[in-house]
């Protein structure tokens, strides 16, 4: 069953990284997240306005004979039901990140927590979400474009100042908006083009081929730009690589040392004490370099 399919579901996931912290956000996102998470909630009003925080305890869904019980009014809620205390915080359907009705869940940063609230909300009817489903969510009801859900990956994984801007720039529609210009631009020429076609037996010169040629070549330019542009974000995103070769005993592994600022190399007046490939990672004006020390190059090799 292809994600597609399943955009009907109500999903959930925690959204903070995994361990132990102050607080752990859990979304769950989908027609109906609210009112499945009310059954766990019944502190929420019923009417809920969006971008709103709601404080109290999240409470274990009770079993048919517990519900029974308090219907005939015979128990009332009890403290051993209660989960956690938690902020829930609610957006409508076209104002959250995928586009759907959302409800995230702020509790206490314990797995144990985390973990008995997302069992929970699977018992309430809601799944897992698959990896990368609230991006594609937030694509396919047009929150976010292709470019803009790389983005997000990118963000999130970056690992550098470097990184993180350009990852950052991306997000806001820096590339989305250089693609849309283009677009236009082509539907322009295009347009121009079926214009000269439809009235050329009227003798109309809509645009002159050197016209043509020359906004052909500035979108050409443009889209030359923009690969030019992606292999620049590559570097951003995996870093520059740096190794040290040459022949064995000239000082790599002290070259090495002495860049990374510590003995990471075993230093060794015999040749060849290096020998499987030693990786080490630092920042360097923003930018992650990777450094690498070979063994030495031998005659016979």
């Amino acid at each position: 069953m292809t994600l597609v399919d399943q955009s009907q579901d109500i999903i959930c996931a925690i959204a903070t990284p995994s361990g132990r912290g102050g607080l752990s956000v859990i979304r769950v996102s989908g027609a109906g997240a609210l009112e499945l998470v009310r059954g766990l909630a019944p502190f929420l009003p019923n009417q809920i306005s969006s971008h709103t925080v709601h404080f109290g305890y999240l409470q274990k869904l009770p079993t048919v004979e517990e519900v029974k019980d308090r219907i005939e009014e015979r128990i009332e809620e009890r403290i051993d039901d209660r989960i956690d205390e938690v902020l829930i915080t609610f957006f409508e359907r076209g104002r959250s990140f995928s586009g759907e009705e959302t409800v995230e869940i702020s509790c206490h940063g314990n797995p144990l927590i985390c973990g008995e609230i997302l069992q929970e909300l699977s018992a309430a009817g809601a799944r897992m979400a698959n990896p990368g489903e609230f991006s594609f969510r937030a694509f396919m009801n047009g929150r976010i474009d292709l470019v803009k859900a790389e983005s997000v990956h990118a963000l999130v994984a970056s690992q550098s100042a470097a990184e993180k801007r350009n990852a950052l720039k991306q997000l806001t529609g820096g590339i989305s908006e250089r693609v849309k210009q283009i677009e236009q631009s082509i539907c322009r020429v295009l347009a121009h083009l079926e214009a000269s076609i439809d009235f050329s037996t009227e003798g109309l010169e809509i645009m002159s081929q050197d016209e043509l040629r020359q906004q052909l070549q500035r979108i050409k330019q443009e889209v030359e730009d923009l690969v030019k542009g992606y292999r620049q974000g590559k570097i951003f995103r995996e870093g520059f690589r740096v190794l040290f070769l040459g022949r064995p005993n000239v000082g790599k592994s002290s070259l090495l040392n002495l860049v990374l600022g510590e003995d990471r190399a075993i230093v060794n007046e015999q040749a060849g004490t290096t020998r499987d490939l030693i990786e080490a990672w630092t920042e360097m004006d923003g930018l992650r370099v990777s450094w690498l020390d070979s063994a030495g190059l031998r005659d016979e090799a």
